[in-house]
C-alpha cells in the first residue's frame, strides 16, 4: 500500500512560479522541463503500480532520508518482511547506449548515471542496517516507465538492474508474493523516523527581477479586478476566492524566498497592493503560525502545497461570469 502521497518536487513548484513572474533563462527552462518530465514519469509508475496492485507491501514515495551525516532521496521504497527494494525512476525516452558507466543518447553523453545513483541509495540503506543492527536485505532496480525508451548495452550485470516498460507489470506483480507483517512494520517505522524535508531546496531569487502583482491561476494574466470576496481575471473570467489568492501568494513567496520572513508587508508588495493589509493579516493568521508582535511579526505557512490548505471554492471559470 502507498504510505504517502507523491507530490511535485519543490524545485518543480519553484520553476512553475518563477516562469509566471519573469522570463526563464535557457538553463532554468531546461530545469523546468527536466522536473516536469521526471514527475510525469513517477506518476506513470504509480499508475502502473495501482493497476497491478500493491496490498502486500508498504511503499514510500519520493522521500528524503537522513543517514549518518548525509541525506538520500528515494523515488520509491518498497518494504516487506526482511527486505527493502529501491526503485530509481527515470522517464527517459529515445535510444540510449550504456557502457562502462557512461550513458549516451545520439552519441551525446548525459550528465547523470542512474546506476551509480541507485548503488549510492542502496549503500545508504545498508548503513541503516548496520547502524541499527537490523536484519533485512536491500535491493534496487532502475525503472524506465516510458514506452519509448530503448537501451543498448552489452553489460549483463547492469541490465539486470533495469526494468523497462514492457516488463514493468510483471516486475510489480512479483511483489504479490511478499509478506508485510511485524518485520515490515518495524522497518517502516525506522524509515519514517529518518524522513526529512528536502535539505537542498534553497533557491536564491532576485526580488527586483520579478513582476509584482497577482496573476490568474488559470491563464497567467496579470489583468485582474478585485471584487469584495473574489479576484476576477479580465482575460479568461476565472474567479479565485480572495482567501485562496492570499494563501497562494504566501506559498509562492516562500517558494521563491524560503529564507525571507513572511510578513504582511511582504505579501502586500508581492501581490502589487491588490489586497488590503487587514485581509492579508487575517488569512495569514488563519492558515499559518504567527511569531512576534506588531510590525516585526511574521508567519510560517504549514505547507508549500496549496492543496494542503482547507480552502473551499477555490476557482471558478466560466464565460457567464464576465465582468460587467
Amino acid at each position: 500500500m502507498f504510505l504517502n502521497e507523491r507530490k511535485e518536487p519543490l524545485e518543480l513548484l519553484y520553476y512553475r512560479v518563477l516562469r509566471h513572474r519573469r522570463q526563464l533563462s535557457d538553463k532554468e527552462a531546461r530545469s523546468l522541463s527536466i522536473y516536469e518530465k521526471g514527475f510525469s514519469g513517477e506518476c506513470l509508475y504509480d499508475e502502473v503500480f495501482e493497476e497491478t496492485g500493491h496490498d502486500n507491501v508498504f511503499i514510500f514515495r519520493d522521500i528524503w532520508l537522513q543517514v549518518e551525516a548525509g541525506n538520500v532521496q528515494l523515488d520509491s521504497l518498497i518494504v516487506s518482511d526482511g527486505e527493502m527494494e529501491i526503485n530509481e525512476i527515470k522517464n527517459y525516452s529515445g535510444e540510449y547506449v550504456y557502457h562502462d558507466g557512461v550513458w549516451k543518447i545520439q552519441n551525446r553523453r548525459i550528465s547523470e548515471d542512474p546506476i551509480s545513483q541507485l548503488r549510492r541509495a542502496v549503500n545508504k540503506l545498508i548503513k541503516v542496517k548496520f547502524e541499527k543492527n537490523l536484519s533485512f536485505d536491500v535491493k534496487g532496480k532502475i525503472v524506465f516507465p516510458n514506452p519509448y525508451f530503448v537501451l543498448e548495452s552489452a553489460e549483463r550485470s547492469s541490465l539486470e538492474m533495469i526494468v523497462k516498460r514492457e516488463k514493468l507489470k510483471k516486475y510489480m506483480r512479483s511483489f504479490r508474493m511478499k509478506q508485510s507483517g511485524r518485520s515490515a512494520e518495524m522497518l517502516v517505522k525506522e524509515i519514517a523516523e529518518r524522513m526529512v524535508e528536502n535539505p537542498y531546496f534553497k533557491p536564491k531569487t532576485d526580488f527586483t527581477r520579478l513582476r509584482q502583482g497577482y496573476y490568474c491561476v488559470h491563464c497567467g494574466s496579470f489583468e485582474v479586478e478585485k471584487r469584495r470576496v473574489h479576484v476576477i481575471c479580465k482575460k479568461c473570467f476565472c474567479r479565485e476566492v480572495s482567501e485562496t489568492a492570499i494563501v497562494r501568494m504566501a506559498v509562492e513567496f516562500k517558494l521563491l524566498f524560503p529564507e525571507r520572513k513572511l510578513t504582511v508587508n511582504e505579501i502586500y508588495a508581492f501581490s502589487g497592493g491588490l489586497f488590503h493589509k487587514d485581509h492579508i493579516q487575517r488569512h495569514l493568521s488563519k492558515h499559518g503560525t504567527r511569531s512576534g508582535q506588531g510590525p516585526t511579526s511574521f508567519y510560517e505557512v504549514h505547507s508549500l502545497y496549496l492543496k494542503d490548505f482547507s480552502i473551499e471554492n477555490r476557482y471558478k471559470s466560466s464565460n457567464k461570469h464576465r465582468i460587467r
